[in-house]
């Protein structure tokens, strides 16, 4: 019977993930202290050509309500600037830059944490099926 390490699989790779997004500035800023002979540094959101990225994401922000009985929704939320709004959107982004790997490696970490459970749930119910398959039957008389 082949097992399905799917499950597994995934919570390693979210933990690994998640300790290099947690740890990533500090990691950073001690292996590349020496400035002198790492001459090439940087790091952050739209930084540079995009050609060493470490992931890539598409985002995007909306706003929208609507009110029962209808169908329709309309956006709150509209800007004059998008090219403004985004260049803005980037440096905030990098501005809280820490933070934010810190809270993704904490969601991560999260994630991981639950299909542990998950996981630890089936290997449950699998023992308790092999421990019915151990005991012995016993066969009511009519």
């Amino acid at each position: 019977m082949a097992t399905n390490a799917t499950a597994i699989d995934q919570i390693k790779t979210l933990k690994n993930d998640a300790a290099k997004l947690g740890t990533f500035h500090e990691w950073f800023a001690e292996t590349f202290a020496d400035k002198a002979h790492h001459d090439k540094q940087a790091f952050g959101f739209g930084v540079g050509t995009g050609e060493y990225f470490a992931f890539k994401s598409s985002v995007w922000f909306y706003a929208y309500c609507g009110q029962y009985g209808s169908s329709s929704v309309y956006s709150q939320l509209s800007v004059q600037d998008s090219k403004a709004v985004n260049a803005a959107f980037t440096k905030a982004l990098n501005r809280h830059q820490k933070l934010i790997f810190q809270t993704m490696a904490e969601i991560m970490t999260d994630e991981a944490t639950k299909l542990r459970d998950q996981a630890q749930k089936e290997v449950s119910a699998l023992q308790s099926m092999l421990h019915d398959l151990d005991t012995p039957q016993t066969s009511e008389a009519t």
